[in-house]
């Protein structure tokens, strides 16, 4: 229903071939995670400093998505949840459960189109580095009138344009959020 702005922007981002190893991605950004409790407590934590877009990129097996909708229930307090995923677009419709306006990018276009941005492999997890969010918000309307034409207008011929477009757009948010000092939610126990 919100159409405004994106508030800010929280990347996750795995390549966690299992639950574990997903856990020890957020360790490398000063969360340490030692259950699927933590984590959610961790996501909670994160999302009342204010990000409302999150973009989630799972690469790992189905059966341990099924161990994550509890941790994006219908109390989690995001706007608006993107994933991206290379396996199946229904899953992920499934993973997203009720309580969250989705906004799934169809399987082929947006997950290539993404994988080529080398900051997105090189930055794999940039849950840590948000300080000043405020400076985030203005990058991000670039975004969000992106990702609402694409919603759209998308059409299959259409990757390259949006890529050239996504291209610009996450260069300049990149750009800001290695300026940001990192900032740690310090979830040890």
């Amino acid at each position: 229903m919100s159409s405004g702005a994106f508030g800010d922007i929280l990347i996750l981002k795995s390549h966690a071939s299992d639950f574990s190893q997903l856990e020890m991605e957020f360790q490398k950004c000063g969360a340490i995670l030692r259950s699927t409790t933590e984590l959610q407590q961790c996501l909670t934590l994160i999302a009342v400093h204010t990000p409302r877009f999150v973009m989630i990129d799972l690469d790992f097996p189905h059966q341990e998505i099924s161990k994550l909708p509890i941790l994006l229930s219908n109390q989690f307090p995001i706007t608006t949840c993107g994933i991206l995923h290379e396996r199946s677009n229904r899953a992920m419709a499934q993973f997203i459960g009720s309580g969250l306006r989705e906004k799934i990018f169809p399987p082929l276009s947006a997950l290539n189109v993404l994988k080529q941005l080398d900051q997105f492999h090189t930055d794999r997890t940039l849950l840590s580095k948000t300080t000043s969010w405020r400076e985030l918000n203005e990058r991000c309307q670039l975004l969000e009138e992106i990702l609402q034409k694409y919603d759209s207008t998308f059409k299959p011929g259409g990757v390259l344009e949006l890529a050239q477009l996504l291209q610009q757009s996450m260069e300049m948010v990149m750009q800001t959020i290695h300026q940001m000092p990192t900032f740690r939610t310090d979830q040890a126990s």
